[in-house]
């Protein structure tokens, strides 16, 4: 149960953190945004090359937590660090999956930067997943982690994704 619930929070604090990053770069470069717990927009017009930087900053606290989960796993054997990069490595595998039908970050990055729809994504993602593999090498957690981690990254999307609705907007 301690993992299942350590998971769902990881996730969800995860989502609030890749979305609050996108939310401080688009107001640390003058923007008026707003924020949901899947989304930011800046309100307006924005520079292709504030767009990028918006647009890069989720990802990029998504994957410092990836690289601070694996650092943590593989230094010391610790179960929170593979928490934190499975969810890491989870969180951008579904939003590699979703940009089939809607551009996730990665992808916009790589379309305008000319290098191909898939590039970054599957650079990021497969690092991430890698990270993961090699952390749950050290870590070893047994096949039962396996379970309770599906439940709790199941409950903890489940949760982000379908309780939008519910959550509060921010606009600022």
């Amino acid at each position: 149960m301690k993992t299942i619930t350590s998971i769902v929070l990881i996730v969800i604090l995860s989502f609030i953190a890749h979305e609050a990053a996108h939310f401080i770069m688009a107001i640390a470069l003058g923007y008026e945004a707003v924020a949901t717990i899947n989304h930011v927009r800046p309100v307006g017009p924005v520079e292709p090359g504030h767009a990028l930087l918006i647009a890069a900053a989720g990802p990029a606290l998504t994957y410092g937590q990836g690289i601070i989960g694996f650092l943590m796993a593989r230094g010391s054997a610790s179960m929170l660090g593979l928490h934190l990069v499975v969810v890491a490595a989870i969180q951008r595998l579904m939003a590699a999956i979703v940009s089939m039908n809607n551009p996730n970050d990665e992808m916009r990055i790589s379309l305008d930067l000319g290098l191909g729809q898939w590039t970054l994504p599957a650079i990021v993602t497969g690092s991430l997943l890698l990270l993961m593999i090699l952390s749950a090498r050290t870590v070893r957690p047994g096949w039962l982690y396996v379970f309770y981690a599906w439940l709790g990254l199941s409950i903890g999307f489940s949760l982000a994704v379908f309780g939008e609705p519910y959550l509060p907007v921010i606009r600022f």
